[in-house]
């Protein structure tokens, strides 16, 4: 599950979220739409750790996400991967994974039907 309890932080002086609360029970898909600048990858920054609430906790599987903890079984690539440009994000993240020992580069089965239903 992740939880942001009363959830704010500005970036850049501009105001992105003030006393956000979101709940996302373990094993449901989540979208996030917005215009650029709206926050999308700085709320994905801060539920996986990068980035910190001005005021408010964020919470991943009950685990409050604080300076140098960064939730577990969690992978994602923002902006720019940084990691292996000729791989695709999906690529990076399984790699990621069998380095951490979560997963083999073959996809697990029901993720893998998943992210094939969605390509």
């Amino acid at each position: 599950m992740v939880e942001l309890r009363n959830v704010s932080k500005a970036y850049k002086n501009n105001i992105l979220f003030t006393n956000l609360n979101l709940t996302v029970p373990r094993g449901d898909i989540c979208g996030i739409l917005g215009e650029n600048g709206s926050g999308k990858s700085v709320l994905l920054k801060m539920i996986c750790g990068f980035a910190l609430p001005d005021a408010g906790e964020v919470l991943v599987g009950g685990e409050r996400i604080e300076k140098g903890r960064f939730p577990r079984d969690i992978g994602v690539i923002l902006d720019s991967t940084g990691f292996l440009p000729g791989e695709t994000g999906l690529g990076n993240l399984l790699l990621l994974a069998s380095i951490r020992g979560k997963a083999g580069r073959a996809y697990p089965s029901a993720a893998g039907r998943l992210v094939r239903q969605l390509l």
